[in-house]
């Protein structure tokens, strides 16, 4: 019966960045990147604040590419996080980005994504450091059957305020390819969050069904 107002939520995000490449080999390349976003919010903060900042960030990394084995790339880097209001602390550390695809027999695939960069606070205050690796894969049990599993962990670390949440996270699924542009499939989840306030611990079931369509 208590309506909470979110408009301070809203905002726009504008940037872009720049890579340098260089090719080792045709397999193995080097890069480096700078990365620019610009955070636009339409409303202050419930404490009145303006929420409006700059991110920079600057990495270098690796791409590989073993004839469609293992590809991907990883990467590793500086970022920083600069408040408009002087009523927030900027915010700097160590960034990463690691995207990499196994095919470990033609059946079989792992992916490993993992990521560690400072997001927008969903509460109105500082900017978060948010871990999060992803462990997924998928096995062909028949042509037009594909089983996958995944395991997650994200971290939150909410800064100028001493919120820290864990989410772990397990779940198996498969799809079933109809047609060539038809699927179904289902998916079993398990998460569970350990937050440091009071009454942020859960424990969530969810079960997907889902129709897809492709052209």
């Amino acid at each position: 019966g208590v309506t909470v107002n979110q408009d301070y939520r809203n905002r726009q995000e504008y940037g872009g960045n720049l890579r340098l490449s260089y090719a080792i080999s045709p397999r193995i390349g080097l890069f480096t990147q700078a990365d620019y976003l610009f955070y636009n919010y339409d409303n202050p903060s419930p404490g009145g604040r303006d929420q409006d900042s700059e991110k920079y960030g600057l990495s270098v990394g690796t791409t590989v590419d073993f004839t469609a084995v293992l590809f991907g790339e990883a990467s590793i880097g500086y970022v920083k996080q600069a408040y408009k209001s002087d009523t927030f602390d900027d915010q700097d550390g160590v960034s990463a980005d690691v995207g990499l695809t196994w095919n470990v027999t033609t059946l079989s695939t792992l992916q490993l994504e993992a990521s560690r960069d400072f997001l927008p606070s969903s509460s109105g205050g500082s900017s978060r450091l948010a871990t999060d690796v992803v462990l997924s894969g998928y096995h062909e049990l028949l042509r037009n059957l594909i089983l996958n599993a995944h395991l997650r962990y994200n971290n939150q670390d909410y800064k100028d305020s001493d919120l820290e949440k864990d989410i772990y996270e397990g779940g198996v699924g498969a799809d079933y390819l109809i047609t060539r542009n038809f699927s179904a499939g289902a998916e079993y989840i398990y998460r569970q969050q350990d937050s440091s306030a009071q009454g942020g611990d859960y424990d969530k079931h969810l079960v997907l069904l889902r129709l897809r369509a492709q052209i």
